[in-house]
């Protein structure tokens, strides 16, 4: 399916779920009441002195704001583009706002386009800025896809989103990745990014505590728009999310879905951008028609459902079938890196199971590639190791990379220039990126990967430092000496980026 044939079927299918969903609210308002007990209003954020200012600076919140209202005010032939991440973070983001913009400020879903990004891609490459231009769109959204510095993401976004030149195309990021303080995002952009607010808000909370507002109390948001938030932040986080202040109070909601039910949900609507065929649409599609959590499962009522089982049942075997690779250490002991070769988006859930299998004294990062998802590429997804929580350490995955990639700038900048971008991206929690197969293997070098440290019976030459008699403790890197047999027991799968 091409992009825009994608984009055309997700706004045929907009239409009709949002139809479905006024008919079947305004069903239940006469039945007779649902056992399940009301919920009571739900807080858009509970600020404190301690949280004076969340998830976003309060003047980016307002401009956002500004920004949503000039689009539902401007006139019916200007087309509007939305570019949801393909994760359930994204498309959750993606459908808060879809539905803001449709039942709350009553746009006409027409005008709406959706644009998935293809395989291994992002919007500052070339070719999916070209893509999005096609669509001829003057109002351009896009949530969780990064916040990366760069040139306008199409031609007009340059003249800034107050602009009212006749070739403005106005443009807002909503995000939650790290984007050091002063950068400004691509040109252009109103950048809302809650990334320097304590506890970091996922976008799909951003998106939530900007949108709430715009709805008024009979169009009916906590039905619409909350149980799509917390399938989003649960989907980023994981399902034992903290929802202490300033988070609001949504445990009324997950009470009404349990935890388990909307577990299955998310890993449902992961699963289709983690095979082959990568048919994100698929899980945009069915959470957009979904009115429930439940109906995300429920094949009776949503008929995207079986190939979402589908997906998940193939991507759960690959999965164990990648999982058993044995992992290689840097020299310095800080990092541990699986390589993989597989056509499956496998990489991130392999890195989050081995973090708590591992125990070597100076870990910090557990690494997985895959050379196998894109042609010529090598993926790569990056976990802080549970030895290193357990030691109290505050690892920032990105700067431990560049640490290592700063120790040729020339080369850095040369990987930099290739990727369009930062060369790591994401989290300082959850990092990752995508290299060339040729900058992969030189950052493999610097990391010196498999380099046995100073000190081992491996570093001396051949037969080691054979004067000293005092064994050093060497890094080993098969399976039992790190404390399991085989490989590390299967996880229930948490929801990774």
């Amino acid at each position: 399916m091409s992009k825009r044939s994608a984009s055309s079927s997700s706004s045929a299918l907009a239409a009709s779920p949002t139809k479905r969903t006024k008919a079947s609210t305004s069903e239940k308002r006469s039945k007779s009441p649902s056992p399940t007990p009301p919920i009571a209003p739900i807080q858009v954020a509970r600020l404190s002195s301690t949280c004076p200012e969340w998830p976003a600076p309060p003047s980016r919140l307002q401009e956002a704001t500004e920004f949503l209202h000039a689009c539902a005010a401007s006139p019916p032939s200007e087309r509007i583009l939305l570019v949801p991440e393909k994760d359930t973070e994204g498309l959750c983001s993606g459908v808060i706002m879809y539905r803001t913009l449709v039942q709350a400020l009553g746009i006409d879903p027409s005008r709406i386009d959706i644009h998935l990004m293809t395989k291994g891609s992002n919007p500052s490459a070339e070719t999916q800025r070209d893509s999005m231009a096609e669509y001829g769109a003057k109002w351009i959204i896009v949530l969780d896809q990064g916040s990366r510095n760069g040139p306008p993401l199409v031609s007009g976004a340059e003249h800034g989103w107050k602009s009212t030149h006749s070739d403005a195309v106005r443009t807002m990021v909503a995000d939650h990745h790290w984007l050091p303080e002063g950068d400004p995002g691509p040109q252009g952009f109103l950048m809302l990014n809650a990334c320097h607010h304590k506890p970091v808000a996922t976008t799909s909370l951003l998106t939530r505590v900007l949108c709430r507002p715009l709805w008024s109390v009979d169009q009916h948001a906590q039905v619409q728009i909350d149980y799509v938030l917390v399938l989003g932040t649960m989907g980023d986080l994981n399902v034992n999310v903290d929802w202490s202040p300033p988070f609001p109070d949504l445990t009324p909601e997950i009470k009404k879905w349990t935890k388990k039910r909307l577990g299955s949900a998310i890993a449902l609507l992961n699963a289709p951008r983690r095979t082959p065929d990568f048919d994100v649409i698929t899980a945009w599609s069915a959470l957009l028609a979904s009115t429930s959590s439940l109906t995300i499962l429920d094949p009776a009522t949503n008929k995207h459902a079986a190939r979402l089982y589908e997906a998940r049942d193939a991507v759960t075997l690959e999965t164990e079938r990648c999982t058993h690779t044995p992992p290689k250490f840097s020299k310095d002991g800080r990092v541990a890196v699986l390589r993989i070769t597989s056509a499956y988006q496998v990489h991130p859930s392999i890195a989050t199971r081995w973090t708590g299998a591992l125990k070597s004294k100076n870990l910090q990062v557990v690494m997985c590639t895959n050379d196998g998802y894109t042609p010529g590429m090598v993926n790569f997804s990056c976990r802080i190791a549970a030895v290193a929580k357990k030691r109290g350490e505050e690892v920032n995955i990105i700067e431990t990379l560049n640490s290592y990639a700063d120790l040729d700038g020339g080369w850095k900048g040369e990987v930099m220039e290739a990727v369009g971008g930062n060369a790591f991206n994401g989290h300082p929690q959850a990092s990752g990126g995508i290299f060339p197969r040729e900058h992969w293997e030189k950052f493999y070098e610097l990391m010196q990967i498999g380099v046995p440290p100073d000190g081992s019976s491996r570093a001396g030459g051949e037969g080691g430092n054979k004067a000293s008699k005092t064994k050093l403790p060497t890094q080993k890197n098969n399976l039992l000496a790190m404390g399991f047999s085989t490989s590390p027991k299967k996880k229930p799968q948490q929801p990774t980026e």
